[in-house]
């Protein structure tokens, strides 16, 4: 990983990370009717998405936000979806469970968990069909890689040696439902053996370890090697929807787990490669929130409205 692909991945999950933030701002004052699904403590998915050539094709998972940014959907039409506006991805009427965006060939979602698994399967084998040198990647979370369509995509995929990468994001729950409760198998990854294709795990709070697995991934099925799975550990650090009870976890589970954040292990990473210093980083941060402060004045506008966020 080149100095400007970790600047960009650091950009990148800085901006979810300020994005969501002034989104439980508006949802509090009432301007956000739909659930917000939080990526807090998973953006080093950044990462996996930073790793895809132009044309690669994208499925997204219910709890997006992070693949959203750094495919570089803009923020104030992010926002717009969220507060049900015309101007949303889905023209305010899908929330982002339905996100797609066809400029940064995001591909059109489900509300429900696992169906995009196979959508995913039918654009890679029409790469395959025409010879195109292309891959998509399939996120989703551990909950929905418990499913069936998940079984049937990866055969399916395997069978033909499609061009996919099926990216996990185990955030340690599915729903209300610890990851060990459901699963004999702990990781995910090893599911890969029983359809004879490459299993990786990666600790998915480690940017730059999750670019580079993410790269050669995508290198290998598009050498027409076929799938490979991606299983990337890390941890919900918001509940369910952000309007949820936590009674199902122990407060200190998650303050424990908070102190492995992504962006922190990733500006350390750079800190010790030299890539930037502590102030060039601090820069970067007020940077991304003036952007985003500008995308919430647009979002706004197109309504007419105003809203005063504080601090």
């Amino acid at each position: 990983m080149n100095n400007n692909t970790a600047l960009q991945i650091f950009y990148k999950m800085m901006k979810t990370r300020l994005l969501e933030e002034i989104a439980v701002k508006l949802k509090d004052r009432g301007l956000i009717a739909d659930k917000l699904r939080l990526s807090l403590g998973q953006e080093g998915t950044a990462a996996a998405v930073c790793a895809l050539s132009v044309n690669d094709a994208i499925y997204v998972s219910q709890r997006n936000t992070t693949v959203l940014v750094s495919a570089n959907v803009p923020c104030a039409d992010i926002l717009a979806e969220l507060m049900g506006l015309p101007t949303g991805i889905c023209g305010g009427k899908g929330s982002l469970s339905c996100a797609g965006y066809g400029e940064s060939n995001i591909f059109p979602a489900s509300p429900r968990h696992g169906v995009s698994f196979m959508k995913a399967c039918g654009t890679a084998l029409s790469f395959r069909m025409q010879s195109l040198k292309n891959a998509v990647i399939c996120f989703a979370g551990d909950g929905a890689a418990g499913l069936g369509e998940f079984y049937e995509a990866i055969n399916f995929a395997s069978l033909n040696n499609l061009p996919m990468v099926f990216f996990i994001e185990n955030n340690a729950y599915a729903g209300r439902m610890p990851f060990e409760r459901v699963s004999n198998v702990k990781e995910i990854s090893l599911r890969a053996k029983g359809f004879d294709i490459p299993g990786f795990t990666v600790d998915g709070n480690d940017p730059a370890a999750v670019y580079e697995l993410t790269d050669y991934a995508l290198a290998y099925a598009k050498e027409n090697r076929g799938p490979v799975l991606i299983e990337s550990r890390t941890y919900r650090l918001a509940g369910t929807t952000y309007e949820e009870v936590q009674n199902y976890r122990d407060e200190k589970e998650v303050i424990g787990r908070a102190k492995n954040d992504p962006i922190e292990n990733h500006t350390q990473y750079m800190l010790k490669n030299k890539i930037g210093t502590l102030d060039d980083f601090l820069s970067m941060r007020e940077m991304i929130q003036k952007e985003i402060d500008e995308d919430v004045d647009g979002a706004l506008t197109s309504v007419s409205a105003k809203v005063t966020l504080e601090a």
